[in-house]
């Protein structure tokens, strides 16, 4: 799905980043780095030099997304590598990405992804052996 192609993206050029706005560039890339973290968006505003209102409205003309959901993206994208790369269980990743509850990831999953975690991660393990 496109979804999931846009999910996987990280390259920094499918932003629309200014050049002028390194501020913002290095307070994206913070909540890539550090997603696993609970993360305060008004503290991350402070840190950045940023309003608050300011950062959301900029994320999502960068992103397409409002700052909490663009964290859950990027929590979800890490999400999918680690089950089609690892064998950690479903709780294991669900708690390495920041979710506090697997039972919640597993509902987000599914909702943003269209299949639970263990579908999304056989789907995968079958197409790379049929590849």
């Amino acid at each position: 799905s496109q979804l999931i192609v846009l999910l996987w993206r990280e390259d920094s050029r499918t932003l629309h980043i200014s050049d002028g706005d390194s501020r913002l560039a290095a307070l994206i890339r913070h909540i890539d780095h550090h997603m696993a973290d609970p993360i305060d968006f008004s503290e991350l505003a402070d840190t950045y030099s940023i309003p608050l209102r300011t950062m959301a409205r900029r994320m999502v003309e960068a992103t397409g997304l409002s700052p909490n959901n663009y964290l859950g993206r990027v929590r979800l994208c890490h999400a999918m590598r680690m089950l089609v790369q690892g064998n950690d269980s479903v709780t294991d990743i669900a708690f390495a990405c920041g979710f506090n509850d697997s039972n919640y990831f597993s509902s987000r999953f599914h909702q943003e992804i269209g299949v639970t975690p263990m579908q999304f991660r056989k789907q995968r393990s079958t197409a790379v052996m049929h590849s």
